[in-house]
């Protein structure tokens, strides 16, 4: 019980990127303990996801490690009052405006790729791990709304960031201010919204025209928002390893496929979620709940399997139906398991005196 928070104070306490190769030794640690020296039955990454998306909710060390540091990047990004004097953020924008001038430290986290001029371990490494929580959520800072406009090293012109005062004062910040889906606003709607003259015209064409080499296709308020809210409050980790683990883990429908394809019938994403939500609380029994794990992940070795492993074996059902051994066939389709089934079927009826119908194929799940 103890050995999770040692590692999540030693992630807290050293700024330092740790090598991959530590995390697969601790991740080897985990899966050797799990299934007791033995061959691992189910990979650890599916172990890990989340218990609500149908896993078994087993820590995931990298995953603790970029929540535990992201506070930092995303303290520059979305804190109220991140650059308040005698704090860390003032301190780290006080270093980058003595080294680049007109780079607001807030734009490191929507572009994570640190000037070469800068030499703080702190703000290189808070990049690095920027960087990781980009590639995690498939995100990049003209994804964001909240992508600040000015003094970023996004937006250029003569190889300095953008600036302009009197757009500032009429709070003209972010991208999300100016773009309308994924196009910039026309100068008369901007003139409306913000009180505009029409001296700042010259001004919004330079503007545009800067802009118009990037692509606004992927634009994310939701994700955005919820990067906001969880430095914004209570139990930031624990709120950024659920938002960085729903999106590293958004794999399963690969294996929805599959059963689509047995069952014959289509499964909307909704009833997939219920269906991996469900499947953590059809009993208290934790051999039960793995048993219902392996069977939701397909992870039962079938003669399908072994000969697909070892062309020598054979595919066929082990019952001696003749029939190719698939998952959906053993539990099921096989004339030996239906007669099982049918028998279950018969001890039921005697012991709760309820007819049960028997159906021909499995419900969804």
């Amino acid at each position: 019980m103890n050995i999770l928070p040692r590692l999540i104070f030693l992630f807290s306490s050293i700024p330092m990127q740790f090598p991959q190769k530590w995390f697969r030794a601790i991740n080897k640690e985990f899966t050797t303990f799990l299934w007791k020296e033995k061959r691992s039955r189910i990979s650890l990454r599916k172990l890990s996801i989340p218990r609500k998306s149908g896993g078994l909710g087993v820590p995931d060390m990298y995953t603790y490690y970029l929540a535990l540091n992201a506070q930092y990047p995303l303290t520059w990004a979305y804190k109220k009052d991140p650059c308040e004097i005698g704090s860390w953020s003032w301190l780290e924008q006080k270093v980058v405006l003595d080294t680049c001038k007109n780079i607001s430290i807030a734009s490191f986290w929507y572009k994570p790729k640190c000037d070469k001029r800068i030499q703080n371990p702190i703000i290189k490494f808070s990049c690095e791990i920027a960087q990781a929580i980009h590639k995690r959520l498939k995100i990049n800072g003209l994804s964001l709304p909240s992508c600040p406009i000015w003094n970023n090293l996004l937006f250029t012109a003569g190889g300095q960031p953008l600036a302009n005062d009197s757009w500032k004062n009429k709070n003209i910040r972010t991208l999300g201010q100016i773009l309308h889906g994924a196009e910039i606003m026309p100068f008369q709607q901007l003139k409306t919204i913000f009180n505009l003259s029409d001296t700042h015209f010259f001004q919004y064409m330079q503007f545009k025209a800067i802009l118009s080499s990037f692509q606004f296709t992927n634009i994310n308020e939701y994700l955005d928002n919820q990067l906001q809210t969880a430095i914004n409050s209570r139990n930031t980790v624990s709120k950024l390893y659920k938002l960085l683990s729903h999106g590293f883990f958004e794999y399963c429908g690969a294996i929805m496929e599959q059963w689509e394809k047995d069952l014959e019938t289509n499964i909307t994403e909704e009833e997939w979620e219920t269906i991996l939500r469900q499947s953590n609380y059809i009993s208290k029994c934790v051999r039960y709940k793995l048993i219902q794990l392996k069977i939701l992940f397909r992870s039962y070795i079938t003669p399908q399997k072994m000969y697909k492993m070892n062309c020598s074996a054979s595919d066929l059902c082990w019952h001696g139906c003749g029939m190719t051994g698939t998952l959906i066939h053993l539990l099921w389709q096989c004339p030996e398991v239906k007669n099982f089934w049918g028998k279950i079927k018969d001890a039921l009826l005697v012991i709760i005196v309820v007819y049960i119908t028997v159906i021909v194929l499995f419900p969804k799940l």
